[in-house]
């Protein structure tokens, strides 16, 4: 899948592997690593940890330019992922209209 990473391949996964086997079981979906060696931890974690990208909901909204716009201008994390119901997903990310985290 596009975007996305095999992991459990290479040495350098080993933050993955660690958030991995903290849990006994985990639902099928599509995870993002946080903690505290990646991309600058601008969570403040101070262990790893895999988040669902199905954790939080936004209300429903029109998938506007402006509006997705506005809305991650103040979302607090890196970005949005949308789940079409055939399976399709989508991440939009901050800097993907040039703000900050």
């Amino acid at each position: 899948m596009d975007g996305y990473l095999l992991v459990f391949t290479d040495p350098i996964d080993k933050y993955y592997v660690n958030a991995f086997n903290k849990k006994k079981s985990w639902a099928e979906g599509t995870y993002e690593l946080i903690g505290p060696k990646v991309l600058g931890n601008k969570e403040k974690f101070d262990q790893h940890l895999l988040i669902s990208h199905n954790t939080e909901e936004l209300p429903d909204f029109k998938r506007t330019y402006r509006n997705i716009r506005n809305i991650l201008e103040v979302f607090p994390y890196e970005g949005i992922v949308f789940h079409h119901e055939d399976g399709r997903m989508a991440k939009i990310k901050k800097k993907d209209f040039g703000f900050n985290r």
